[in-house]
């Protein structure tokens, strides 16, 4: 009895709901529209090789000089502009957890193409310096920039992929509805699809500054959220000074024209800078996120192990198969659950045991259990009938610890076991 009074004195607050939501495709809506830039730096040179390729294009510095025996590498510039267009209807999730005042995001993945297609405009611009080209014979007159409209491809992918956890404000607006307001790190991630090879543009990272409502309706959460999101990013030296090497570039000449040098280009990226605008509405549906999860570990009691809370079954309500299992109880001992929507962590309540859930709590009185010489004990609630009318519901998180008497050490009248926090769903 001692014990139980001294239960009664603690509180602890309530542990936040946790919800898993999907996008609705038909209501939710997504808009990109920028330019990416990757700056490179290197050079190219000749295909040619005195013993592979003999008869391969050579280039040379300049409007004089060198002797066509020679191949030199020729310094240049180039700038790979990309521009993205895209109208889409996004698809994908995110989980949301409801603390008080705090509301946290996680998981946000979400395809913003959806069903729907985009594009991307290609441009190159180069700067060389002046060369000349053998076998083709050319000259390409260098010292300004030329630039190179590559065309359009389709826009294959394009996605934002949560890269930290979000927290942010839970409050309310005029009308009575509960809102929001997080800050979540992202990646935009983009790539293009041309002539059966992709291009990876990014990832770009970028903060989301996501505002809304969200809806409580039974066990579910409903989110209505939206930003417009102007961003301007700049990466310098983004593969650490990595050097690709040998790619082929077919090169047609310009005086005369009507032929192709063959090149091998050399680059490192020294930069990339992204610019745009990504606009993006969001309706989304779920439920709470049910699940078991182990907080609040025990100490050891008479046994010399500390008694281990573990589930069976599932958190859900309709289907009423929850049960328990402790093990390494003190042998012989008498005991009983207890569960509270509260969470605690207090030591040393009736002896060196941490009390793991809060006040009010709910005690199993009629469902006394005996650990027997197995130091073990099992319990499947009726879930239908909890003791004190209590009732649960989707969305619901409980905590359970089982309380036990014991002699020792130093002798102690009590310890608990291990915590468990359930999440219930439908």
């Amino acid at each position: 009895m001692r014990i139980l009074l001294l239960l009664s004195l603690f509180t602890a607050p309530a542990l936040g709901q946790s919800f898993s939501l999907s996008l609705d495709p038909i209501q939710s809506t997504s808009h990109l529209d920028g330019v990416t830039q990757v700056a490179l730096a290197g050079d190219w040179r000749g295909v040619y090789d005195p013993l592979a390729n003999p008869g391969g294009t050579k280039t040379l510095l300049g409007l004089f000089g060198g002797t066509p025996s020679d191949n030199e590498r020729v310094p240049l510039s180039m700038d790979f502009e990309v521009s993205p267009l895209l109208d889409g209807q996004p698809t994908g999730g995110l989980d949301i957890t409801l603390q008080g005042t705090v509301v946290t995001v996680d998981g946000l993945a979400i395809d913003l193409l959806g069903t729907q297609t985009g594009t991307i405009d290609m441009n190159l611009g180069v700067l060389f310096d002046t060369f000349r080209t053998f076998d083709p014979d050319s000259l390409y007159l260098g010292g300004f920039p030329v630039n190179i409209p590559l065309g359009s491809a389709d826009l294959t992918l394009a996605t934002l992929t949560q890269t930290a956890p979000g927290v942010g404000v839970l409050g309310s607006n005029p009308a009575g509805q509960q809102t929001i307001d997080v800050l979540i790190p992202v990646d935009l991630m983009l790539e293009t699809g041309s002539a059966g090879a992709v291009t990876p543009i990014g990832p770009i990272p970028l903060v989301v500054p996501l505002s809304g409502t969200v809806i409580q309706v039974g066990g579910g959460l409903q989110l209505i959220a939206d930003f417009s999101l102007p961003y301007s990013t700049v990466t310098n030296d983004p593969f650490a000074g990595a050097v690709f090497a040998d790619n082929p570039i077919d090169l047609p000449t310009i005086l005369p024209a009507g032929g192709i040098a063959n090149l091998l280009l050399d680059f490192l990226i020294s930069s990339i800078t992204a610019n745009g605008l990504l606009q993006l509405t969001l309706v989304a549906d779920g439920s709470a996120a049910c699940g078991v999860q182990s907080y609040c570990p025990s100490v050891p009691n008479s046994s010399g192990l500390g008694a281990a809370l573990s589930s069976s079954g599932t958190a859900s309500i309709a289907t009423a198969d929850l049960g328990f299992v402790v093990g390494d109880l003190p042998a012989n001992q008498f005991g009983m659950f207890i569960m509270s929507s509260n969470e605690a962590s207090i030591p040393n309540v009736g002896g060196p045991g941490t009390l793991c859930v809060g006040n009010p709590f709910v005690r199993f009185s009629g469902n006394v259990q005996h650990s027997g010489a197995a130091g073990q004990v099992a319990f499947a609630p009726d879930w239908l009938a909890l003791p004190g009318g209590t009732i649960v519901q989707p969305g619901d998180v409980w905590h359970f610890q089982y309380w036990t008497r014991d002699v020792a050490p130093a002798g102690s009248s009590a310890n608990f076991s291990s915590g468990l926090r359930v999440t219930f769903c439908p």
